[in-house]
This record gives C-alpha cells, structure tokens and sequence, in this order.
C-alpha cells in the first residue's frame, strides 16, 4: 500500500494552500481534486490580493503552477469515496485506484451551494444572481440591486447593500418578517417588496428582471443568501465534530484548524462559518503548517523525564 505523509482532499484554494506549506516542509503529499470547486460559476474572483479580477480557474491554474515546483507534491485528479482512521494513521479510498495510508489528513473539499426553488436563479448564479456582496458589489455598484430573503442572514445583507448602491429592494418572497426587523432595513433606504417571487427573466443567462406575482422589476443584480451542504461526508465517516453556522454546519476546529480528530485538519469553507476565497486559502496554509508540525511531534514524542 502506498504510504504518504499527508492526504489533501481537495484541490482548490484551501487544499492547494495546504499542499504548498507541505511540500515547501519537503513531505510527501497526495492532493485529490474532484475539480467542481464551489467558485466555479463565478466569472471572476475579487478581493483576493495579487489576484483581484482573476477568474477562479485562473487562480487554481496558477496555484497548480506553484505546486508543480515541489516533487514531493502530487495532485491526482479523483474522488476520495472512504477514509478511515488505522493504527496511528489513515486508509483513503480513491474511486478508481488502490487504498493509501497517511499519517495525517487536510480536509478541504469544499461545500455545494442549495439555492431557492426559483426559476431562473440557477442559471444566473455566479453571473449577477451573487451571495457576496464582498466578492462581486463593485461590479454592480450604483445598478440597481436586490436581496431575496432567504434566511434571517438576508436582513443583514439588505442592511449593508446600499453601501454598494442606494438603489436596493429587499424581496420577502411572501414571507412573514418581524416588523422591527424590516424598520431596520427600511432606516437603510431599502424598498420592501412583499410579493412572491415568480422567477428571473433572463438574457443570455444574465438576469434582467424579477418576476413577481402582482408584477414585474427590472433588475442589475440579486444576491442570494443559500443553504450550504458538503461535497463529501468524509468528515462525518472520521467522526470529526461540528457546529451550526448560519449557511450551514461546518466542521470544528481549533485555533491549529485540527479538527475534534487528532490528525485531522480541515480548511476552507467547509471549517469556518462564513466564506470567502482569501480566507480559505489563509485557512489552508495553516492548516499545512500545523499539520506539518503535528507529524514532527508523531516521529519525535515528548517523553517526560522520569521523577
């Protein structure tokens, strides 16, 4: 059986940012890329120092580019199905190839992002149908905006849009909010619409209007606050714990990024309660570094003297 110092699972911000601490520490590493990274409908990616205005693909191309310097760093493009804990390592089973043993594990295969039962909206995502104001605003600002409720989380982001634009509709669907909740996006200048939402006209794949039930609104851009789910339960197979986030459950982790595990690391979107690219990616080399340093204490026990 192939023996590594660590499995990645994951290829993209955050598990490529692991893998380069890793090998840049000269240990060997396996990373696997299912290449379906959350980002991959966004035409552009921003925020993200050095690399603001490049599209995601772009930046993992680069990232794959880094890695590629470091012999010591593989990256296999395959879905890890299994993982188990094995003595004082680990079993991954790649679909399609034999079983690796691994001292220690980076989780960081990302989430899938569930959006409303709206038609239009799929089609639109990533283009100007958004969740990140952070991420895409600017190249929406002074347009004319909107924000469908989702979740509470859609009040918070009605509240902060107009710092993009003073144009901003917040969209309740039919649905019933708490009245002192909607005077605080109002105080915003925030236009409420309690109509439901029918659907997106669309151009193109763009979004150029929402359709409502008693009429229609010309529209810029809609940001979309979604349910977030895994892309794998190799977390949950390795009995690693985690919380409740306001997109979605999310694993726990140390101030290291060690999950409730030993040896088991987590990064990215997957680790933290709320998302950006730059975040995982920081979140990923940690997670490469301490678990690099975890494996230095594995080969090198402290045994304290004896009395």
């Amino acid at each position: 059986m192939d023996h590594v110092d660590v499995v990645v699972i994951g290829g993209s911000f955050a598990g490529m940012s692991a893998a380069l601490q890793l090998g840049r520490a000269r240990q060997s590493v396996k990373v696997f890329d299912t290449k379906k990274p959350r980002n991959r409908f966004a035409p552009t990616a921003h925020g993200f120092l050095g690399h603001d205005g490049r599209t995601p693909a772009e930046i993992r191309e680069l990232g794959r580019d880094n890695l590629a310097q470091y012999p010591t760093v593989e990256v296999v493009e395959a879905r890890v199905a299994t993982a188990a804990q094995e003595g004082e390592g680990f079993i991954v089973h790649p679909e399609g190839s034999a079983p690796i043993k691994a001292s220690c594990l980076v989780l960081a295969y990302g989430l899938r992002d569930e959006l409303p039962m709206i038609e239009g909206l799929n089609e639109a995502w990533g283009r100007n149908v958004m969740q990140c104001p952070y991420c895409h605003g600017y190249e929406v600002r002074d347009r004319k905006l909107g924000v469908l409720y989702t979740s509470e989380a859609s009040l918070h982001q009605a509240k902060i849009i107009p710092d993009w634009s003073a144009d901003v509709t917040l969209f309740t669907n039919g649905q019933a909010i708490n009245r002192d909740a909607i005077a605080a996006v109002e105080s915003r200048g925030v236009v409420i619409v309690a109509d439901r939402v029918i659907g997106l006209e669309l151009e193109e794949g763009w979004m150029r209007r929402i359709i409502l039930q008693e009429h229609n609104h010309d529209l810029d851009g809609l940001f979309v606050i979604t349910k977030t789910h895994h892309s794998s339960d190799l977390a949950g197979q390795l009995g690693c714990a985690f919380e409740e986030g306001p997109f979605g459950p999310y694993i726990r982790v140390d101030n290291l990024q060690e999950t409730s595990i030993p040896g088991v690391f987590a990064a990215g979107d997957i680790a933290r309660p709320i998302h950006q690219s730059v975040w995982a990616a920081a979140d990923g080399s940690a997670a490469g570094a301490f678990c690099h340093q975890s494996l230095l204490s594995q080969r090198n026990p402290y045994h304290k003297p004896a009395a």
